[in-house]
């Protein structure tokens, strides 16, 4: 299943709390992913599986707490500079229809 948007922004760093029945399995580094094992009981019977946790691709400082099921990264702040730039355009345009009219 993917779930999007389901870690919470804590200020400093990012948390995503996993289920209560997944059990840690092993974690790559180099593709930013965790893996954990979970089984579950259905009307089938018993499925057994593993999740895998994908971290945005510029996370750092990733880390799973095993007593409060929680995965935390960080992720860096982003600059403000291109956000300025994006919104010259417009202002510059609007200007120049102004001075138009």
């Amino acid at each position: 299943m993917l779930t999007f948007g389901a870690a919470r922004n804590m200020g400093n760093h990012w948390d995503f709390g996993v289920g209560p029945g997944a059990v840690f399995s092993n974690r790559d580094e180099s593709k930013k992913t965790l893996f954990f094992n979970e089984s579950g009981e259905g009307t089938a019977g018993i499925v057994r599986g593993t999740s895998r946790l994908q971290l945005p691709a510029k996370a750092t400082q990733a880390k799973y707490d095993a007593t409060r099921k929680l995965v935390t990264y960080v992720l860096p702040v982003p600059s403000s500079g291109s956000r300025k730039t994006i919104l010259l355009v417009p202002a510059v345009i609007l200007m120049v229809l102004g001075l138009g009219a």
